[in-house]
Parts: structure tokens; sequence; C-alpha cells
């Protein structure tokens, strides 16, 4: 039996591989820059140590929500994102990028006497004169630096007034031997209204440089309290008598007494992010990136010519953990927006060549990103390369010829050498490049001839000179045509003289 010479299959290869690599066209998305991007759900944009720009999750910033009481973000704008509290003073504290948790920026709080001051509207939590109070919760990122003695990360003061004393009371936040204390003082009280301390202190040593997560939270139904870090409970009390689950019930009362105000940071050094006060038991939310994935488009590409077979599309991104990314492209003959409905996504595998079925003119792509199941890691999309086969529009014909008779002229010219090519149309005028005569009798221009490469045009006026064009045209979905043959022309004549 004849086998064919490993070296022939090689050569054959590689003319395949070369003659793609010829005849193909590619759109790059990405690669430093997305403008292409038209619609994109919790993605955000991402610089790499190259200096790269990447597509990766959004972070999972806190939003504003029906128990939101307070909100800071620290990006750029230090400001309360709920409306309930303004900034009345900022002594030093700036906004970077350098450091943060979440989102594009985090406080920096320098030391010494810095700090921001907040004054509570009549709708917040904290307002003078709210009286008992129900559940609620505290929460922040913090990214300490020196840890030293006394540094106050939150602090909210008010007082109220018990018969003929006035009973100031405290929240605070406070390091103290390298923990976090927490310090409620007459803000948890008895029905005598009598003085309370109640204290919540860290367990373990905080380290300098390393993001931790901190939580208090409140239930007014139990009175417990409860101090987590990183989403895990460091020490738990309860608002009674005896700091258990049996007692005299405390209630957390905000007293009258003005002004009643938050300050932030007090001589702490180091980074915060998301400050967050909710009306809430809240449960803790640790995850970087969520846990419900997001998704960005591509603007809806035009391949300028119908019928373009879309060969392969190929990424470069990283996958790091279980995190995932789904892709999907559509194609259309006919134009869509990138926000409609149809065509249809279809889901496909990166770098792999696609049926000869998936062609069309207008085409956009899709990816799907998803964390893993921490909400520590996201996917990163770095580059989208569509490799195409444009559908060009076929040959015209040429050596057209046009042959005069008694109010007629014979047209014929030489076939196009394409396989694709489906028919051929004569045009027609009384003025060179002005084809637009209908006398005719086998039809107004242009004429359509089928797969005839030639005819004869009747019921012309004898001594009218008239021009003549012939195109090819394909059997594309959307056919397309060529341009015009070279024009000719020709006289018809009662004398048959032949020419031009």
């Amino acid at each position: 039996m004849f086998k064919t010479p490993k070296i022939l299959i090689t050569v054959f290869l590689i003319f395949l591989v070369s003659a793609t690599a010829v005849f193909s066209q590619e759109i790059i998305v990405g690669n430093g820059s997305w403008d292409q991007i038209s619609i994109r759900d919790n993605i955000t944009y991402s610089e790499s140590a190259q200096g790269m720009s990447n597509i990766q999750l959004k972070n999972n910033e806190y939003q504003v929500t029906d128990d939101t009481d307070l909100l800071i973000h620290f990006n750029g704008n230090i400001m309360d994102r709920s409306g309930n509290y303004n900034v009345v003073r900022n002594q030093g504290i700036l906004t970077t990028d350098k450091e943060r948790k979440l989102g594009e920026q985090a406080g920096a709080f320098p030391g010494d006497n810095a700090f921001i001051e907040l004054s509570p509207g009549r709708a917040a939590l904290l307002a003078a004169g709210n009286g008992k109070i129900n559940d609620f919760s505290i929460e922040f990122w913090l990214y300490p630096i020196r840890l030293s003695e006394g540094e106050k990360i939150f602090q909210w003061s008010g007082a109220i007034k018990s018969g003929e004393m006035t009973l100031q009371q405290t929240i605070l936040c406070v390091i103290s031997g390298r923990r976090l204390n927490w310090v409620f003082e007459n803000f948890f009280l008895p029905a005598d209204f009598s003085e309370t301390m109640i204290e919540l202190t860290s367990t373990g040593v905080m380290i300098p440089g390393i993001w931790h997560h901190h939580l208090i939270r409140y239930n007014s139904e139990t009175g417990l309290i409860e101090y987590l870090i990183d989403g895990i409970p460091e020490v738990i009390t309860y608002a009674n008598s005896s700091g258990r689950e049996t007692g005299e019930m405390f209630a957390a009362v905000i007293g009258n007494q003005k002004p009643a105000n938050i300050i932030l940071g007090k001589s702490y050094s180091g980074y915060l992010d998301e400050l967050r006060l909710t009306r809430a038991f809240s449960e803790p939310d640790i995850s970087i990136f969520g846990t419900s994935g997001g998704s960005a488009s591509t603007s809806v590409f035009d391949l300028q010519n119908s019928g373009c077979r879309l060969l392969r599309i190929s990424t470069v991104a990283r996958k790091p953990g279980k995190t995932d990314i789904f892709y999907y492209y559509r194609i259309s003959e006919d134009y869509f927006s990138s926000s409609s409905s149809k065509p249809s996504w279809v889901q496909f595998k990166p770098d792999q060549l696609l049926p000869p079925s998936v062609r069309g003119r207008f085409v956009q792509i899709k990816a799907d990103l998803y964390p893993d199941g921490t909400g520590k890691n996201s996917p990163v999309l770095s580059e989208i390369r569509l490799q195409y086969e444009r559908n060009l529009p076929p040959l015209p014909p040429e050596q057209i010829t046009a042959e005069s008779g008694n109010g007629s002229v014979r047209l014929s010219w030489n076939r196009v050498n394409d396989s694709d090519i489906s028919g051929y149309k004569v045009y027609y005028g009384e003025k060179p490049g002005y084809y637009f005569s209908s006398v005719s009798v086998q039809g107004p221009s242009p004429v359509d001839t089928g797969d005839n490469t030639e005819i004869t045009l009747t019921g012309l006026k004898n001594g009218q000179i008239y021009y003549f064009a012939v195109t090819s045209y394909d059997s594309s979905e959307n056919s397309q045509e060529s341009r015009f043959s070279k024009e000719i022309s020709a006289r018809p004549s009662a004398l048959l003289r032949t020419n031009q």
C-alpha cells in the first residue's frame, strides 16, 4: 500500500496554517486597551505588573441598602454615601490607591492629631435624641502601621440626662496593648439609668501591615454583643447585669444632649476602608469579589462584508484557584445593537476552530467572569482575539463585447473564475456611468442574466448610443455584487452596423 511521506504531510500542514494566516484577518480587544467594551456588569479594569490593562471582577464594595446608616468608601471624596452624616472636619486625612482593600482607594491616616469628624443628621441612628434603638452593627477594614497605645479608630460621644445627673455616653474603638478594644460607656442602660461600662477586647495581638475586617454587632432581642475579626467571633458578651445570657436586660439608648458627633482615626496611623454602620445584626461579608460574578460584552463589530467566516476566537486569561470564564459569540448578517436580545449567544471554547457555518457580517463577544467559592480570587482577562475570513465581493467580468443590431445590442463577456459566482447583471443607460434606462424589453437596468454570460437587449432606439457595464454576484446569504466592469457602448441601427 502506498504511504504518503511524512515530509509531504508536514509541508501540507504548514501550507494550511500559512494560508489561514495570509487570508484571515484579526480584531484584537484588550492587549492594553478596552475601548471596545461597550457593556460591563460588576467588571473593572486592573493593571498588571507589566503595565497592561486587564479585566477582572469589581471589588465587593458595600452598597447602600435600607439598613445602611453610614457608609464611607474613601474613594477620592470622603463622604457618607447614605446621606445621614456630614463631614464637618477633615484634619489631614487623605485617600490613596497605594494601599486599599476594596474599591478604588482607602483612607490614609497619618497619626498625630489627624482625624475626621462627622455630624449626624436627623435621620441618623446616632443622632441626639433618638432614644432607644434596636439592632446595629459597626464594621470596617483596618490596616494599622504603628499600633501605638491610644490610637482611636471610632469614637462617638453623646450624653443623656438622668434626673439631676447627666451621663456621658461613649462608643469607642481604640488600640490598647496591640489589641483592638471596644468600650460602650453608658450606652447600654438599665431601667434606672445607672452607669454602665461594657468592654470587648480582641484575644490576639494585631500585626502591622495586614488588612483585617472588624465587625461589632448588637442584637436587641437577646442583648448579644459580638465582636468578629475576619468573620470569626473573637469575644461575646451581653448587654445585661451579668454579661451572660441571663440577667436584667439593658437597652441601647441615645441621649438628647448634642453634639453626638463621630470622630474617625484620631491619632491613628494606617489605612481604613469600607466603614459601615447598619441598623441590623449584620452577617460578616469578607469576600473580596463577591460570589455573583460579572460580565463584559464587546461592541458589535462590522466585518464589512456579508458571509464572513468567523474562524476562531482566542483569549489570554488567568484563572487562579477555582475561578472561571465562560465565553460567547453571536453573529448575524443584519446589524444588531450591543444590548439587544437577538441574535442568541453561542458558547465557545477559546482557540478552537469554529464550524464553517459560523458566518455573517456583524459579530459580538461576551465574557462571563466567576470568582471562586470564597470570593477571594477573580479571573483576569487580558485579551480577546477574533480571527475571521472576509467574504470579499466577486471580481467583475472581463472582455465585455457589444454587437449592435436593429433596435438591439448583443452583449457577451468571459465567465468569472470563482465557484461562488451565482450570476451576472447588465447595467445600461444613455449617458456614461449613468445606468438608469428602462426601455429594453428585457427590463429596466440592471437586467439579471442568471448564470448566462451573454444577453441581447431588445426594444432599444435606433441611433441612440447606449452605455453598458456588467457585474457578477455571489451566492452568499446577503448576496455581494462586484464593482462595475469596464464600460462599453453601442448604437443600435436598422442598417445593422456593428461595433464600438
